[in-house]
């Protein structure tokens, strides 16, 4: 079981090293995240299951990392002003600030905040609307692997509607608009019964192709 306890980092979570790499990163938080998730009615797990997307959004993400690590090297929680500063700056933007643990609260703040940075996101992930890239493939990548799980746990119910996808993910609805649409378009999702999304063949070989 991955540490949760309220002194483990990122690493400690996705059971991987600091200097890991993304391949191996994304190896392990695949192979928790299929334990850990909500529809494992054997080992499923919702507050580990968080805690691991959590983690992995920010070591797979080079900006986030890179913050992260700054963070790990002055005692691996922010101080109580930079917490507050970015609750503040979170809160500017209508956006929660969870708090699933003490290990966790302050990190997944910070991370927010330096997503939102346009001072630390290189040029070629922004547009000139000042959409983030990057973010945006996280979405996908995330809705992905949330539907291509549900198909492997539940074959014969395989799809999920957005409220689901938000309790997984952790992207409201609104924030997985652009994403949904995107992935329908292109072919990846495709309408089930009542609303909800199921994950094509060309989906699965999509989100496999985030992890190679």
């Amino acid at each position: 079981m991955p540490d949760i306890s309220p002194k483990a980092d990122f690493y400690q979570i996705l059971q991987v090293a600091p200097n890991s790499d993304l391949p191996e990163i994304q190896r392990s938080f695949r192979s928790l995240a299929q334990r850990y998730h909500p529809d494992n009615k054997s080992t499923g797990n919702d507050t580990i299951y968080h805690l691991l997307l959590r983690a992995y959004n920010t070591l797979s993400d080079p900006e986030q990392r890179s913050a992260y690590e700054a963070l790990r090297k002055k005692g691996g929680k922010p101080d109580a002003t930079t917490l507050k500063l970015a609750e503040e700056k979170l809160s500017s933007r209508g956006t929660a600030v969870t708090q699933p643990s003490d290990a966790v609260s302050g990190l997944a703040a910070l991370s927010s905040v330096a997503q939102d940075s346009s001072t630390t996101q290189p040029a070629a992930v922004k547009a000139t609307c000042g959409v983030d890239r990057a973010l945006e493939r996280r979405k996908r990548e995330a809705i992905l692997g949330a539907l291509c799980d549900r198909r492997m746990a539940k074959p014969a119910q395989p799809g999920m509607n957005v409220r689901e996808l938000e309790r997984v993910t952790g992207f409201t609805p609104e924030e997985m608009e652009f994403a949904i649409w995107y992935l329908k378009e292109s072919g990846d999702l495709r309408p089930g019964d009542n609303g909800r999304y199921e994950v094509s063949a060309q989906g699965v070989d999509r989100f496999d192709s985030y992890a190679s």
